[in-house]
């Protein structure tokens, strides 16, 4: 499993803490909690947002939860910011992500422990530091530092952040020169702008951009999968034998062999469902608020030029990374996820 968790780290969008739910302590407009996959309920002060769960804000809201540990968490307007859990290093731990969106963190600096934090293809350590994280339509992301360090690694390169300073990742590639940080003075909505433009400007290498992350996430689930399987199997070997234990052998020896045999495995095979969850959800979240968004900005800008042959290219490769998310993804998705 440690193969699959450092793909992990490197591939995915999160935030990684120790698993802990976070507080809504503030907010403004009408934002949501989507939980079991529900449409949505208006959140309230005091709400606990726990793992499988999502904040969603739109256009006038405005969200902060806090966690133990002083750590704050600020969800601007327009994001999706969604709390999951996956197992690494032997610990269940939290996964903060936003899919899309802008999300500000401000962390205690814990003695000894360094928080890793990702957005695309972007993993950054952090210890103690203010920061923020945009994360655009297109699958690109930007790392903003106010106050301490991260380290921001992507595509194996790695570019170190101080107070003030920026870098942009577009999907897949390293990091790029790394800028003054505007703060407060830069809006998301001008940065997501320029990304949809960008996007625009070459669509096909945006979508096969995202296709590839897909791709990986789809790879790492199918392992995942595979070793979830295999602790399934081992497990239910297990329990066969207990019952034999049990009209055999007696009550004592079946507590025993519960005990030292039959209770890690089901830690296991849980740990292992978490762990394919995960990817499955992280598809599905990228095929959601990406590849979606995507399709609708190209149906937009080619609304009175459908036949178009770059809008007919972007048409078939879309239906080619709907057809491959049907049939890798979708399966293993539960009903209340969608």
């Amino acid at each position: 499993m440690k193969k699959l968790l450092l793909v992990l780290i490197v591939l995915v969008s999160p935030v990684f803490l120790m698993a802990q739910d976070a507080d809504v302590v503030y907010y403004e407009g009408r934002p949501e909690i989507r939980r079991d996959g529900s449409r949505g309920v208006e959140l309230d002060f005091g709400d606990a947002v726990r793992p499988g769960e999502s904040v969603v804000t739109g256009r006038r809201d405005f969200v902060e939860l806090d966690q133990a540990g002083g750590n704050i968490i600020r969800v601007s307007p327009d994001t999706v910011f969604t709390l999951r859990e996956v197992e690494r290093d032997g610990q269940r731990e939290t996964v903060m992500t936003n899919t899309v969106g802008a999300v500000s963190y401000r962390f205690g600096a814990l003695a000894g422990q360094q928080q890793r934090v990702s957005s695309g293809t972007v993993v950054a350590g952090v210890r103690g530091t203010e920061f923020t994280v945009f994360a655009g339509s297109d699958g690109s992301s930007l790392f903003g530092v106010d106050t301490g360090m991260i380290t921001v690694e992507s595509a194996g390169v790695e570019v170190d952040l101080g107070a003030g300073e920026a870098v942009q990742v577009v999907a897949g590639e390293a990091p790029g020169e790394v800028v003054r940080w505007l703060g407060p003075a830069l809006d998301f909505s001008d940065w997501e702008h320029d990304r949809i433009e960008a996007f625009l400007d070459d669509p096909i290498l945006g979508l096969e951009r995202i296709q590839r992350r897909m791709r990986d996430f789809m790879d790492d689930q199918d392992a995942a999968y595979a070793v979830w399987e295999e602790s399934n199997r081992e497990l239910q070997e297990v329990r066969d034998e207990m019952s034999r234990i049990r009209s055999e052998e007696g009550e004592e020896e079946f507590l025993q062999f519960r005990e030292e045999v039959e209770r890690p495995l089901v830690q296991i095979s849980a740990t292992n469902l978490l762990n394919y969850r995960y990817f499955t959800l992280s598809a599905f979240s990228l095929r959601r608020h990406v590849v979606s968004r995507m399709y609708v900005n190209m149906k937009t800008q080619y609304m009175n030029d459908l036949d178009n042959p770059l809008y007919q290219e972007f048409l078939a490769l879309h239906a080619e990374l709907r057809a491959e998310f049907e049939e890798r993804i979708a399966p293993k998705l539960a009903v209340l996820d969608i």
